[in-house]
């Protein structure tokens, strides 16, 4: 599986519970590892277990909401930067 992530290519939030009985944060850590650089953000919640939402839902949001805002001003700026190029895109 971990050879496969690597052919992901949308932005991948991966949210590990360093207290999780079933994926130990080393193997979650070796997922997001596995996963394109550019496109990965691991966050690593401490006390948490395998669900971090009930474990830390105001943290688990607000990483949440930040990622999908980023990826989202990220990729607007791009469709606007490319509108404004003469041919659509940047060469």
């Amino acid at each position: 599986m971990l050879a496969d992530l690597g052919r992901i290519q949308c932005p991948t939030l991966v949210l590990g519970g360093e207290d999780d009985p079933m994926h130990p944060i080393e193997s979650q850590a070796d997922i997001a590892a596995a996963l394109p650089s550019h496109l990965v953000q691991f966050e690593r919640f401490a006390d948490c277990r395998h669900a971090v939402m009930p474990d830390a839902p105001g943290r688990t949001l607000a990483v949440i909401r930040d990622f999908i805002l980023r990826r989202w001003i990220n990729g607007l700026t791009r469709l606007l930067n490319a509108s404004r190029h003469p041919l659509g895109a940047k060469a």
